[in-house]
């Protein structure tokens, strides 16, 4: 999203455009990406806190998406369960597809040379759809710590570069629903068609695309 004409964020066509072009030159020039998938065993997963006997997670095969399903299932009040993700520092992207109920949330921690640091994502998710994750540690970081030092999104303010941050862990609270995760040193052409399906949702009746701002 945009605030170079707002200071409200809005989604702007033209730099949207410029980012979908960007990942798609990527995808065309660079290399085939490494990917590590990361939901094979239940047994990897850590229940955090005491009360391990009230969540329960357990995999199975859904015909209806062809993929198995990792699902964190609460007994109690509250299910916290974290993964060790691999510490390499080419693996900096973590894509996956999430459903939660309406308290759910994911919780990515990472490391920066000896400092650690941690960021929550969730937003209301519906529990009937799924959503594609799909996180660059290293920008998210990047973005936080340029927030944090300026008092607003400055981005040339803060410069991480590949290898200087380690994806350390992820956990998902409450009742979720988890497939196809990986970790991954890059996901261009997924960013690229992330933009595209955009263009085709937000396209209005005149076949462009308007510029909410005034």
């Amino acid at each position: 999203m945009s605030t170079q004409w707002s200071p409200r964020p809005y989604f702007y066509p033209i730099q949207i455009a410029q980012y979908a072009l960007q990942y798609y030159s990527r995808n065309k020039t660079g290399d085939e990406p490494i990917s590590v998938n990361l939901d094979k065993e239940t047994s990897e997963w850590i229940v955090e806190g005491s009360a391990k006997e009230e969540v329960v997670v357990r995999q199975f095969f859904e015909k209806s998406v062809e993929s198995n399903i990792v699902e964190v299932i609460p007994q109690g009040k509250r299910a916290v369960v974290r993964l060790q993700l691999n510490d390499s520092t080419d693996l900096d992207v973590i894509s996956f597809l999430w459903k939660a109920d309406s308290s759910g949330s994911f919780t990515i921690t990472a490391e920066i040379v000896q400092m650690a640091y941690f960021y929550e994502l969730g937003a209301h998710p519906d529990p009937l759809e799924w959503r594609s994750i799909c996180r660059s540690v290293l920008v998210d970081v990047s973005r936080a710590l340029a927030t944090a030092s300026t008092g607003k999104k400055s981005p040339n303010s803060v410069q991480l570069h590949p290898g200087y941050v380690r994806a350390l862990s992820i956990t998902f609270e409450q009742h979720s629903w988890i497939r196809n995760l990986q970790q991954r040193s890059s996901a261009h052409l997924e960013r690229f068609l992330v933009a595209a399906d955009w263009f085709i949702s937000n396209q209005d009746q005149y076949g462009g695309w308007p510029v909410p701002v005034e």
